[in-house]
């Protein structure tokens, strides 16, 4: 019997070591965020919708110049009017609020700027999103462009000449996305740019749901050998045992 108890309590000694598994390391809804209340002036600064005030990855928006008189900066599906022309308002796959670029005749594009996402002591990264054009009256020279360190990981342009993606692509009137292998980046300080050119003010485009994950490095130490649960109660038995048997033979 003790012997068995003792067996027991071997048994209960576990290697428990966390698996590599993928987790969120940063993401932006912008759920919470404060939405656009009109259209830009020409000084949109800390105007709520255009600055970042919710939770999640910071942002900051740098609009096309002049910005005056364009819809730069979180909606949602319920905005139709007061004074926001929201040419995505009827879009497939809205999921609450989304950051939403109406750009026309600046001479620069749109960026959206990321605050920086350490990604120490990840690998295997993945960078996902949705997106949605208003597919109207994009032309040559329009873009969407992402960007990290300066490098550019996705990218869509019209066309004036065959197929246009802006006119037939699935993210039409539709927020969809990809899921971006970018573990070319893994253990970087990641500075991500999203950039939106058009030059008309019925191009819209919307962003959502960016989410950037990776796998804990597994560092090559061994698992630590630790007690099972119920296995030190059970060694207590056993030892328990052990004493009482030398009693039994002293007496």
């Amino acid at each position: 019997m003790l012997r068995a108890l003792l067996t027991a309590s071997t048994l209960g000694m576990v290697a428990i070591a966390a698996p590599a598994s993928a987790v969120i390391i940063a993401a932006q809804d912008f759920n919470d965020n404060s939405v656009l209340e009109g259209l830009l002036p020409d000084d949109p600064t800390g105007l709520p919708g255009f600055t970042f005030d919710g939770s999640g990855l910071g942002w900051t928006l740098t609009p096309n110049d002049p910005p005056g008189g364009l819809a730069v900066g979180v909606l949602n599906e319920t905005i139709l009017a007061n004074d926001v022309d929201n040419g995505l308002a009827t879009a497939s796959n809205i999921d609450g609020n989304y950051l939403f670029v109406e750009n026309g005749l600046g001479a620069t594009s749109t960026v959206l700027s990321f605050d920086e996402v350490d990604t120490t002591g990840f690998e295997n990264l993945s960078f996902a999103f949705t997106w949605a054009v208003n597919g109207v009256e994009f032309e040559a020279g329009d873009f969407f462009d992402i960007s990290i360190n300066g490098e550019s990981i996705f990218n869509v342009a019209a066309s004036d000449d065959g197929p246009d993606p802006f006119e037939d692509g699935p993210f039409v009137e539709n927020f969809v996305g990809p899921t971006l292998d970018i573990s070319a980046f893994d253990g970087e300080a990641l500075n991500i740019d999203v950039t939106f050119e058009a030059d008309s003010f019925v191009e819209d485009f919307g962003f959502d749901d960016l989410v950037i994950s990776g796998d804990v490095v597994d560092d090559g130490e061994p698992p630590v050998d630790v007690p099972a649960p119920g296995a030190i109660g059970l060694l207590g038995i056993s030892l328990a045992g052990l004493a009482f048997a030398r009693r039994r033979r002293e007496s």
